[in-house]
């Protein structure tokens, strides 16, 4: 019988995972999730055919929020894929192939720190993180954006200090320029350099990189200005703070009706202000109004989002590739025990079936102990401060920053830092083991 190398099955195991849903979203054509899948594609081809980063359909009434929603790095990405194959498939097969390169890179960065770690430990922390599989076979933005950032932390681990920071920042913006979340990224990192350059050793040339960082966003927010009239990097925040913080605290507080009914009187005062910028104004300013008038739920599902992003288990990305659309998701437990609607609450629990139910159980466990593995990974002396520093900011960034609309979709971003810091996690459960068992072995002498 032939015994495979046990890094080498962890690798079979990693591909196959992979190719099942990549096999899945082929047959199936499941590989769009709409409005952000088309507007990449649209973005692609606008850059093909007329050097525009637009996003919206030319053939349509013009969106001036789609100008600059997304940043034009993926649809560059796509259109380089696009001169090669104009099959989605080909977009689909290099997404596959660098996650699967971005788990393996994490997992051997582990165990290069913690050789002692087997292998074997971190199956199930990638088989139950659907999340990362199902993205890997949507044309979205993701795997790109998960990629560079990984590769950003890499320089982290290497020598020369001033250039491994430049290179962290340089990938950080290409990150950015992926999904613009990461925009105010330069803020929080430089002042943990500020306030860790001493521990570090730093000084003024290695502040070149969040230098590097602004000027690259202030340059393509004056960019924007030049197209719309609106000095930003990104319009993400017309659908972020009318959709995904407005909506769904009025919905949570005064129910559906309300709530869908407000959102629809913010766009139609919004839609009727003479010229882009004016309405950009009024869509902003509107929310911040009605956000004002519900303060506490707004910090109640704002927390319950940081919460998500740590330990949701996928279950809206799984349901939303297989099954149904995202609209057709019916109000969550969260809703239900808000209005004092106990007996809705347990009857919506016995509507996900019990697999399902089981699953999502354990993939929450997983994402718990990847979580604790990764604070303790935060005071881990086996990695550089600064690169346990940045992780921390930037995990706590994302956390803070996506807010209401948390979830495990963003935690993909820093899916490979939680594997890294995996090892930390099982390092210390070894090392408790043992002393538990050194301790019982004494008490029997």
């Amino acid at each position: 019988m032939i015994t495979l190398p046990r890094h080498l099955l962890f690798t079979l195991f990693v591909v196959m995972v992979h190719t099942v849903l990549f096999i899945y979203a082929v047959n199936k054509n499941q590989y769009m999730l709409n409005p952000d899948s088309s507007e990449y594609l649209n973005q692609r081809d606008n850059l093909l055919r007329h050097g525009s980063v637009y996003q919206g359909n030319p053939e349509e009434p013009h969106r001036w929020y789609l100008e600059t929603r997304r940043p034009p790095l993926t649809g560059l990405i796509l259109a380089a894929i696009r001169l090669v194959s104009a099959s989605p498939v080909a977009i689909l097969l290099i997404q596959n192939l660098l996650s699967i390169a971005v788990i393996l890179w994490a997992v051997k960065l582990s165990l290069s720190i913690y050789p002692e770690v087997n292998i074997k430990w971190f199956y199930l922390p990638v088989l139950f993180f659907p999340t990362q599989l199902i993205y890997s076979n949507l044309i979205m933005a993701e795997v790109f954006f998960q990629v560079a950032i990984f590769s950003g932390f890499y320089f982290l681990l290497q020598p020369a200090k001033g250039q491994r920071l430049f290179l962290f920042f340089l990938f950080l913006t290409l990150a950015a320029f992926i999904k613009p979340v990461l925009w105010l990224i330069w803020i929080p990192l430089l002042a943990a350099m500020i306030y860790f350059r001493k521990k570090s050793g730093m000084n003024l040339k290695h502040f070149s990189g969040p230098a590097f960082c602004l000027t690259a966003v202030l340059l393509f927010s004056f960019y924007n200005y030049q197209k719309t009239g609106v000095f930003e990097f990104s319009s993400a925040s017309e659908s972020f703070l009318p959709d995904y913080v407005v909506l769904p605290a009025v919905h949570l507080t005064d129910g559906k009706e309300k709530a869908a009914r407000l959102n629809e009187e913010i766009h139609i005062r919004a839609n009727s202000a003479a010229g882009y910028p004016a309405s950009h104004k009024v869509l902003i300013s509107e929310s911040i109004q009605v956000m004002k008038a519900y303060p506490l739920t707004i910090g109640f599902i704002w927390l319950k989002g940081m919460v998500q992003f740590f330990v949701d288990p996928g279950r809206w990305d799984v349901k939303t590739f297989f099954t149904t659309k995202p609209a057709e998701h019916p109000d969550g437990l969260i809703h239900q025990l808000r209005r004092g609607r106990i007996s809705e609450a347990f009857r919506y629990l016995g509507t996900i079936g019990t697999a399902e139910l089981l699953i999502s159980l354990i993939a929450v466990f997983f994402n718990l102990l990847l979580t604790v593995s990764f604070f303790i990974f935060l005071s881990d002396n086996r990695y550089p401060l600064l690169f346990r520093v940045f992780a921390g900011v930037l995990v706590l960034y994302l956390a803070l920053l996506t807010g209401p609309i948390g979830s495990a979709r963003y935690r993909m971003a820093v899916f490979p830092l939680f594997l890294l810091a995996w090892s930390s996690g099982v390092g210390l459960i070894r090392k408790l083991v043992s002393k538990n068992r050194e301790l019982t072995e004494f008490s029997h002498l």
